[in-house]
């Protein structure tokens, strides 16, 4: 980290206003020649104007925030100038002639966690909090960004780690005054850390639905009045709909928000067994679909019989057609064409998704990458409290295991290999 980066930190868009960040040792001295400021104080805007080649190129704000109160952890400079891409890259182009050199895609925010300032999982969060949807996504970004996540797991580590350390002492030195080991103290150690790393990876299901959104599949019989259920939940004209069976032939996605979740509704072809080549390739994707949903919203109308479905998936099984008299012993009652129901159906899919249950406080675990540390961690925990029941120094290995797999949760001892991956993610101005 002996070179000073920089990188345009805005979109490669017209707008108004453009951002391009310096960071490292040289990060003033560069900044000066391109900026021309006659005094310059940490972390106080100033006026200046900003050249390439000699010329003025534009005016604007000139930020220098010193090591280590930055973002990097390191001497950081920022211009704040119009959003002209002509602009920006004439100025980056000025400071890469200055000194400087191209920041790689997410440089910044691994050098914020190679000094320091971030764990890996706040790092992550980064990501999280740029590609957040709805403000429950964006919610639970932030309380990870300001370490939730990571104040919750670093307990459970030092825990392992401690009674790591005196289970080897107690083996090693069984003649010196070391306190006697307690096994029901060692167990409830386990118990735990187990129970919260359990809570923690259960939460992975409901993390991916607040990032990704919850993928409800609408099946049934052709002609049921899926597609029309599609753009009544909607309030768009997005699927096709004719009273000509078949209609649909592939899958069709729209996006609703329910209790701050997005929900990913897929119209899909209805379920038949048919001759025509382009709607038989339609109905396998179907029960691909359906196989990988969190909900089917199984449609009757009151005389098709519903085809099998896929087991292991939650159905939530409506009527639809109440205004042409549908109506199903136990089922919800649906109008695409009046409106009957609509509103219920909305809460009986977030209900049936438990939509309200997900926490966005930063302890839902939104990628897979922590899910599988957790679930690894959990399983190396359970081994350990069994192992208890022979001796010590079996459980230590497992002890030992868990700890190092929580590390790489926050980056103690995640390998290159793992931290390439996840900044690899990042936009370069990041």
């Amino acid at each position: 980290m002996n070179t000073t980066i920089a990188a345009i930190a805005t979109a490669p868009v017209r707008s108004a206003i453009g951002v391009l960040r310096l960071s490292g040792p040289d990060a003033l001295p560069i900044a000066r020649k391109v900026a021309h400021v006659k005094t310059v104080k940490p972390r106080r805007v100033t006026l200046a104007g900003f050249y390439a080649d000699g010329v003025r190129i534009d005016e604007g704000l000139f930020v220098y925030m010193k090591a280590p109160a930055s973002y990097t952890g390191e001497d950081t400079v920022e211009f704040y100038c119009h959003g002209s891409p002509g602009v920006l890259e004439a100025l980056l182009d000025a400071l890469y002639r200055a000194g400087a050199v191209p920041a790689k895609p997410g440089e910044y925010t691994r050098r914020a966690y190679e000094n320091g300032r971030l764990d890996l999982v706040q790092a992550e969060a980064v990501v999280d909090l740029i590609d957040s949807e709805t403000r429950a996504s964006a919610r639970n970004a932030a309380a990870q960004l300001k370490g939730a996540l990571g104040q919750r797991i670093t307990p459970v580590r030092d825990a392992l780690i401690e009674l790591c350390a005196h289970f080897s002492a107690v083996i090693d030195y069984p003649d010196d005054d070391v306190p006697e080991l307690l096994i029901p103290d060692a167990i409830r150690t386990l118990d735990d850390a187990a129970a919260l790393l359990r809570k923690l990876a259960d939460s992975g299901r409901d993390g991916a639905m607040l990032k990704n959104g919850a993928v409800c599949v609408l099946a049934g019989a052709p002609n049921v009045g899926k597609s029309s259920l599609l753009n009544a939940l909607t309030g768009e004209e997005r699927a096709i709909v004719t009273d000509i069976p078949g209609t649909t032939r592939d899958v069709v996605e729209a996006c609703v928000t329910l209790s701050g979740i997005p929900v990913r509704l897929l119209d899909t072809a209805g379920l038949r067994d048919t001759a025509d080549v382009v709607e038989r390739a339609g109905v396998e994707r179907t029960r691909r679909a359906m196989e990988n949903a969190d909900l089917i919203i199984a449609v009757h109308d009151g005389e098709s019989v519903m085809p099998e479905l896929p087991e292991g998936v939650p159905v939530l099984r409506i009527c639809g057609k109440s205004d042409l008299g549908a109506r199903m012993p136990g089922m919800l009652a649906v109008s695409a064409e009046t409106g009957e129901g609509i509103p219920e159906l909305k809460a009986a899919i977030a209900q049936a998704l438990r939509l309200g249950d997900i926490a966005s406080d930063g302890s839902t675990v939104t990628n897979p990458r922590q899910a599988d540390v957790l679930r690894r961690a959990y399983a190396s925990v359970v081994r350990a409290k069994s192992a208890l029941t022979l001796t010590p120094d079996a459980a230590m290995s497992d002890i030992e295991d868990a700890a190092a797999i929580l590390g790489e949760l926050t980056g103690q001892t995640a390998s290159e290999d793992i931290l390439a991956a996840i900044f690899s993610r990042f936009c370069v101005g990041k």
